[in-house]
């Protein structure tokens, strides 16, 4: 088996690149959004749509659990852990939080209205939770779909409307972090348990 160390290693870089990206960007969300506003175009627009109503969290969940139930049955749990502890997690901090959406507090039209608050991104958060799963599981093409579908999610968020620069950013952090300790959690929960017996 591969050793999932060696492979986010590099990751932990780009976490925090990232991170300082989040930090810096706090300072420019609202000219951010406004700009992104302004770049809405009628396909975009219909495609951003489209992607919203394709990417709802718990049906994506569930066609994932399945996905591993059919092809890496080994890896469930793992994604299975990933999937509520990322949606666990955004319910939390957005309680905490209570950060309005940009279309609640700025002069943009969303393009769709969301309930609940803005910081952080539960769709985000979701899909970047799942990238070292499939990172560690699947070779190249496994990989590289996933990524671009939670790319795609995440740039349909912020053109959306319904999520700053900064919310969908600490999503994506908080995501491979929380990717990351589902995959190892359980090895050290079992390598624990089995010493112990």
């Amino acid at each position: 088996m591969r050793d999932w160390r060696k492979i986010v290693q590099w990751k932990n870089v780009v976490l925090v690149l990232i991170t300082i990206l989040t930090i810096i960007t706090y300072f420019f969300d609202e000219q951010l959004i406004y700009l992104i506003a302004e770049l809405r175009i009628p396909i975009l627009d219909t495609i951003a749509i489209n992607v919203a109503t394709f990417s709802d969290v718990f049906i994506m969940m569930a066609v994932v659990v399945v996905l591993f139930l059919l092809v890496k049955r080994k890896f469930v749990v793992q994604v299975f852990l990933a999937s509520v502890m990322s949606l666990g997690v955004a319910f939390l901090i957005k309680q905490i939080v209570a950060r309005p959406r940009p279309y609640e507090t700025l002069n943009i039209i969303p393009l769709i209205v969301e309930t609940g608050y803005s910081f952080v991104s539960g769709h985000v958060i979701f899909y970047f939770a799942l990238i070292p799963i499939f990172y560690f599981v699947f070779r190249k093409t496994g990989r590289l779909i996933w990524t671009v579908i939670a790319i795609v999610v995440l740039l349909s968020r912020l053109y959306l409307g319904v999520h700053y620069v900064t919310d969908v950013l600490a999503s994506v952090v908080l995501g491979l972090l929380i990717g990351r300790f589902a995959l190892h959690i359980e090895e050290v929960f079992f390598v624990r348990w089995k010493s112990l017996s």
